[in-house]
């Protein structure tokens, strides 16, 4: 009876405090959740706020009037979200996508694993050419390419940047809305976009950071880094100018949960 008590109590206490769930998760209170921003805006009269639990498979659709935020994802969901049509409809429609992503993911630092397994490489997972020998592979920086025949990634690319973080100043071709400039974090860059669809919002020197693009009625926005939405930039670096315009004039927010782990499914299995 005391070793049961004591692990309910145990996972009280993980759930609780929101431990048990992965990084900017909205129920984790700690520095590196998003619960404040969450628990902010549901206070804000008139703005409907939510969390998705329901995997994409499984949703009909989204509120064109809503803006879909994705904290802490990784070039590998990126790379099949355009391939949910819930998704391409919620932002043709005139749905806002901001995805912000870990800079720590942005690298894809397992390609190198697969790689090893096809020596043959992928076309859309590549290796960015430094000219170094092929000894030194191992500090050579990888990319990411997404190819969308209907244009929902337009050629974007991602990789892992020389910059070591700090300040990332607004683009000259950025909303004067956006602070001029922001924390970041060493980690993922925009490798490469098309200047005709994307544009650039902030970058650290030469180095893109982040972008936007338009996409039918919609938009999407792309960051490397996740930090400005946390519970401790909150407290430490606030720059609610930046939040204010991530998401948007839409009338509803909702924050996405699935691709961090945390989802609700239903079926014959899980009954």
């Amino acid at each position: 009876a005391g070793l049961v008590c004591g692990l309910g109590w145990w996972l009280h206490l993980r759930f609780s405090d929101g431990e048990a769930y992965a990084p900017r998760s909205t129920m984790r209170a700690d520095p590196v959740g998003s619960k404040a921003f969450y628990d902010a805006l549901v206070e804000y009269r008139g703005l409907r706020v939510s969390r998705n639990y329901t995997p994409f498979v499984q949703l009909q659709s989204f509120s064109s009037d809503a803006t879909l935020l994705m904290l802490g994802a990784d070039t590998r969901r990126l790379y099949n979200l355009a391939d949910f049509d819930i998704v391409r409809d919620f932002v043709e429609a005139g749905g806002r996508l901001v995805i912000a992503l870990d800079p720590s993911e942005v690298a894809y630092q397992h390609l190198e694993a697969e790689m090893d397994e096809d020596p043959a490489g992928d076309d859309e997972d590549r290796r960015i050419d430094s000219g170094e020998e092929e000894d030194s592979r191992d500090h050579r920086p990888f990319v990411r390419s997404f190819r969308d025949e209907d244009g929902f990634w337009a050629d974007l690319a991602m990789a892992h940047g020389e910059h070591e973080g700090g300040r990332a100043a607004r683009s000259e071709v950025a909303d004067t809305n956006l602070p001029e400039e922001v924390p970041w974090r060493e980690g993922g860059v925009v490798a490469f976009y098309d200047e005709e669809i994307w544009s650039p919002l902030y970058q650290i020197e030469e180095e893109v950071v982040a972008v936007v693009r338009e996409f039918g009625k919609g938009s999407v926005v792309l960051m490397t880094d996740d930090y400005l939405f946390s519970n401790e930039a909150l407290l430490q670096h606030r720059f609610s100018s930046f939040l204010v315009w991530m998401l948007g004039d839409q009338g509803e927010v909702i924050f996405e949960e699935t691709h961090l782990g945390f989802s609700e499914r239903t079926g014959m299995a899980n009954l």
